[in-house]
């Protein structure tokens, strides 16, 4: 569900950058792959059948905009915390008083004995290691019960350096081009806009909005991702399962973690973009299947101090990215 992928900086971007994460899209792409014989799939596939399948999945999972912050010369951290329940109160006080936060998400950690303790974690924009501990102090003000628990790097968007070609989406003067921020802004407010819309909103005409468009996803300037709402997939509930392992060992650690435990029927996406860290989104049946989940993960990778976090809600804050283009 994550668009776009690697695959459009690795090959040629010009039947790729104008595709959109729809249900077109990604009846093709599993069409594709079962003709390959890279995926087995039980269930009959058409074009209504994935289109019914997303709009249930859809209704449980937000698709998010998220910009590379190296566009503009920042950065982006993930941060957790353990803390009590963070209530609505104190997630509008960081929300309205730090502007560097971009997300905010809740959930309860499963320890290895089976209980389970609440926490959260925040994605900030940030400046240099100074700033990042300045901000690190304001939000532990705003929620004083919480205690930094893990800093989670972020690497580039695709895993490579995009440097060269960020550096074309900008302007002679160092800020970026009226028309790409455009784009983006419109992008950020609603991920899935339609072309003729954003040609409406902005001025500019529908071939523009597309070409402009494509050199951002070509550029690895922006890209899309699934997190989740609140709500559950029908009954089943959500689980995000977090490890440290280092970039050298990812290929060899996901490869056993995808085909010997129940990780790889059961994941929804995952986040390519963390330092050093393996993380996925996943369905569960209940607690006793988190805790069947937890033994196959220990048995795989315990070496790599997994932890599963049982997920409850994520809360948007699009006006710090908004922020972050204006730099």
């Amino acid at each position: 569900m994550g668009w776009p992928s690697e695959d459009i900086l690795s090959g040629d971007p010009s039947s790729l950058r104008f595709k959109r994460a729809s249900a077109f899209y990604i009846y093709n792409t599993l069409v594709d792959k079962i003709n390959r014989g890279s995926v087995a799939i039980q269930d009959r596939i058409s074009k209504s059948n994935v289109s019914d399948r997303l709009s249930r999945i859809r209704r449980a999972i937000d698709v998010r905009a998220v910009i590379n912050p190296l566009l503009v010369g920042m950065h982006r951290m993930s941060l957790s915390f353990n803390s009590d329940v963070v209530g609505n109160s104190d997630i509008q006080k960081i929300q309205t008083n730090l502007d560097c936060v971009d997300a905010l998400h809740q959930g309860m950690v499963l320890l290895r004995d089976g209980s389970m303790v609440p926490g959260f974690g925040c994605d900030v924009f940030y400046e240099n290691e100074s700033d990042l501990d300045n901000k690190i102090k304001s939000l532990l003000e705003y929620v004083p019960n919480a205690s930094l628990n893990d800093l989670l790097p972020h690497d580039d968007l695709f895993g490579v350096n995009t440097e060269s070609n960020l550096r074309k989406l900008r302007s002679y003067a160092g800020g970026l081009r009226k028309g790409i921020r455009a784009i983006m802004e419109q992008l950020i407010n609603d991920p899935m806009i339609r072309f003729s819309e954003i040609s409406t909103n902005t001025g500019m005409t529908r071939s523009s909005a597309k070409k402009l468009y494509g050199e951002l996803l070509s550029s690895g300037a922006i890209r899309f991702e699934p997190v989740m709402n609140g709500e559950r997939i029908g009954d089943d509930t959500v689980t995000i399962v977090i490890l440290k392992v280092p970039d050298n060992e990812k290929e060899r650690v996901e490869s056993d973690l995808l085909t010997k435990s129940m990780l790889g029927k059961r994941y929804i996406t995952k986040r390519t973009h963390l330092k050093d860290r393996l993380e996925y989104m996943c369905w569960t049946n209940d607690y006793y299947d988190n805790l069947d989940l937890t033994k196959e993960i220990m048995d795989i990778a315990d070496g790599f101090d997994p932890k599963l976090v049982l997920f409850e809600r994520t809360f948007f804050n699009k006006e710090s990215s908004l922020r972050l283009l204006k730099k």
